[in-house]
């Protein structure tokens, strides 16, 4: 068949300046039980607390967005009621009626556990679940229900953009709604084709299994005039983990071929975002540990759970035994998630089921290199020998305002050493002419000692330029 090109699809939202507060939403659970948390935000108290429901942990969004540095504001279009966040380039549209979100053209809908809904109102304020806050907005999302706080802190991102490819098409007997995420950024320009050239591949895949479908109910129309039945395929799309040189897409592809049901198959890819390659779970893990026993083990509690309380039920002649070497899995937030295909070992009715596993329990299993997935970034001090150990983190924040023309300018003694994995810059405000703060992390690729250098200055005026104050320097020894 002819390949189609898709061509990247661009909301424009029309938006009136009006506060989120007042919404009627057809979920609205202010007179249902529930407890309240309080919420910071890297370190800081934010003035409106989380409400938790049913062990899900919903966020209000106009206290954390603008707390974030983005504006919040509502509109509604063909009685669909809308909340638009921006900041800068990025727009994330949620339409509270029909349970959806747009983030910067993808359309995806929303994830939760309360009565299927990732967006609830409570106290006539928007809420969304923590799941779909951290996958939307670039955050990670913690919830101690000891001390019922919930920590919010911004994730330092690749430095990519994911642009979503669209083809919308329907006829008598074949609907295709095909998203596809392609990324762009990458200083290895071969190494960006081969993670798209996957990406689009697998999407084009998902055409052509749809074409034969609706090819075979043609041949039965012929046949039988009264068969009405159209195929459907949906493709779409997560993007889970976008941090320290990795990058882990899920890819949903639906098929209704006009039987009983349509079915999915979901499938992951976690990239390396330096080499291309695609990881394995056993790449991430040391070759002589017992990551599988130990997975082996906490997917089969969780299935007894799930079984005992009624959630699912499993084909007794195909349990559960093992994961072996390498299953599907992707990483998602501080965790590894593994998944079963429909009917793999559950009825259709259970759908795919994951299995989250915490980085934490991975602590001595993780390979050297991607121990960082376990520990957090270590935040480096002036004025001290700082010890990381081999394959973590280090982090660094300064201060600075790039509408003065001044810049911080990185410099690492031996890059055999340390590598930079990522440099973000966020806004105190939305101001014109505000400052904000600078953040970098750095990965520990050998054991040495070495240097990292910041230098403030306009690149105008050159690096002699820089004075003594606007100079600063870590000196790091990596074990």
């Amino acid at each position: 068949m002819t390949k189609k090109i898709f061509v990247a699809a661009v909301t424009v939202l029309m938006l009136l300046s009006v506060g989120v507060s007042g919404y009627a939403s057809e979920v609205n659970v202010s007179d249902i039980s529930g407890t309240q948390a309080a919420i910071n935000l890297d370190g800081t108290k934010i003035d409106m607390g989380a409400y938790i429901q049913d062990s899900t942990v919903y966020l209000p969004v106009r206290a954390v967005c603008q707390a974030l540095g983005y504006t919040v504001q509502w509109s509604q279009e063909n009685n669909e009621k809308v909340v638009t966040t921006i900041k800068g380039d990025r727009s994330v549209a949620i339409y509270l009626d029909n349970q959806t979100i747009i983030n910067n053209g993808h359309t995806c809908y929303m994830m939760g556990t309360y009565a299927g809904k990732g967006c609830i109102m409570h106290q006539k304020n928007t809420y969304l679940a923590s799941e779909v806050f951290w996958e939307n907005f670039g955050v990670d999302v913690q919830f101690d229900d000891n001390s019922k706080t919930v920590t919010i802190s911004r994730l330092n991102e690749n430095e990519i953009s994911i642009t979503t490819m669209k083809l919308n098409s329907e006829d008598e007997n074949l609907k295709e709604t095909i998203q596809y995420p392609q990324i762009d950024g990458l200083d290895d320009i071969e190494v960006q084709s081969s993670i798209n050239c996957i990406l689009s591949h697998a999407a084009t895949n998902a055409v052509e299994e749809g074409l034969q479908n609706a090819y075979e109910i043609i041949k039965a129309k012929q046949q039988y005039p009264d068969y009405t039945a159209k195929c459907e395929t949906y493709f779409d799309y997560r993007i889970t983990y976008n941090q320290n040189r990795l990058l882990s897409v899920v890819l949903y592809d639906y098929q209704y071929a006009g039987g009983a049901h349509g079915g999915t198959v979901q499938t992951s890819y976690t990239f390396d975002l330096t080499t291309g390659n695609v990881l394995k779970i056993s790449d991430l893990m040391k070759s002589d540990s017992s990551y599988v026993s130990y997975m082996n083990s906490t997917i089969r509690t969780e299935i007894d759970k799930r079984v005992a309380s009624g959630e699912v039920s499993q084909f007794e002649d195909n349990k559960f035994k093992t994961i072996e070497d390498n299953p599907d899995y992707y990483l998602a937030n501080g965790a590894v998630v593994i998944y079963f295909q429909q009917y793999q070992y559950f009825p259709y009715a259970a759908g795919i089921q994951e299995f989250s596993i915490k980085f934490s329990g991975f602590e001595n299993m993780l390979n050297n290199k991607y121990r960082f997935l376990y520990t957090e970034p270590t935040t480096l001090e002036q004025g001290v020998q700082n010890e990381i150990a081999l394959g973590n983190l280090a982090c660094v924040t300064l201060a600075g305002n790039p509408t003065t023309g001044y810049d911080w300018h990185c410099i690492i003694g031996d890059s055999s050493i340390l590598t930079q994995t990522s440099e973000n810059y966020t806004s105190d405000s939305n101001l014109i002419g505000a400052g904000g703060v600078y953040a970098w992390q750095f990965k520990a690729l050998k054991a040495g000692q070495t240097t990292i250098t910041f230098k403030y200055y306009r690149d105008w005026e050159g690096e002699a330029s820089a004075t003594a104050e606007n100079i600063i320097v870590y000196r790091v020894i990596v074990k």
